[in-house]
């Protein structure tokens, strides 16, 4: 009987050990899922990022909660947020909302749904240098972002 407690207790102790384990390779999480803010730099098919509105310096930005799979962030005046899937490079965007003001800028309103119908088409993306880059299903660049630091 004691032989039988011994197995028990050992696969106890191993399963508690691989938990943690595992628990920590989670926690280990790496940029641009790691909650840092990513600021809007270029958009395809737009010579220039707007980023002064209302006389307010102000970005576009994104941002990854690693623990539940949720993003958020904001245009230059709606606000937005979903969840997302990773695997590998690959990047599944679930679940987008956005609010819907209008602007007081026809550009800013252009820029917003630019930036928003991009994000709903991304499927990949890369790290390069410090550049956080989203690409649709060919791999072609979507949108670039910086550390917002």
């Amino acid at each position: 009987m004691s032989f039988l407690v011994r197995i028990i207790s050992l696969a106890f102790s191993i399963s508690l050990i691989c938990g943690f384990s595992a628990q920590a390779q989670q926690m280990a999480v790496k940029p641009p899922f790691d909650e840092s803010v990513w600021r809007l730099d270029h958009l395809k098919n737009q010579k220039r990022v707007i980023r002064k509105y209302q006389e307010d310096r102000k970005y576009s930005y994104i941002l990854f909660n690693p623990y539940n799979h949720r993003f958020s962030g904001s245009g230059l005046c709606n606000k937005f947020y979903g969840s997302y899937e990773t695997q590998g490079e690959q990047l599944r965007i679930t679940q987008f909302k956005a609010t819907e003001n209008t602007c007081i800028s026809s550009e800013v309103n252009i820029q917003d749904q630019q930036f928003f119908g991009d994000l709903k088409k991304a499927r990949y993306f890369s790290l390069e240098n410090k550049s956080f880059i989203l690409m649709d299903d060919n791999k072609n660049t979507l949108m670039a972002f910086q550390k917002n630091m």
